[in-house]
């Protein structure tokens, strides 16, 4: 009997045991899989942030692009607009634009300078 009663003692202990470490192990477990999950989302979130940087980073490189054109193109119109500053601010250009007309007499002008040079040289090979 007191054999008996030590091994029911025994039995009892490690059941009690057992169901310690099987709650404790649960536990472990259930952490484990928050910690897996909690992973996943990160990997998920950082996978998105990565081909959202990717994205903008090509975004990027294509506005460059314009920018460079744009940059050209403005040169272009500047070095324009300056030869026109210039063009009106000249004695000789033949240019009112103080006038609604101008654009038009200045080519009148110019056509009837060119005509009248037409002219001369004409007279000039009748002469000689």
């Amino acid at each position: 009997p007191v054999f008996s009663a030590l091994r029911a003692e025994l039995a009892a202990a490690r059941a009690q045991d057992n169901q310690h470490i099987e709650a404790e192990m649960s536990a472990i477990r259930s952490r484990m899989e928050d910690f897996a999950e909690g992973a996943e989302e990160s990997n998920a979130e950082i996978s998105e942030a990565l081909h959202k940087t990717s994205a903008e980073l090509a975004a990027m490189r294509n506005m460059r692009g314009s920018l460079v054109q744009m940059e050209a193109e403005l040169a272009v119109v500047s070095q324009q607009t300056a030869m026109l500053s210039a063009a009106a601010a000249s004695p000789r250009s033949g240019m009112f634009f103080d006038e609604p007309a101008a654009p038009l007499r200045a080519l009148t002008y110019q056509g009837q300078q060119e005509e009248s040079s037409a002219s001369q040289i004409e007279e000039a090979v009748s002469i000689g």
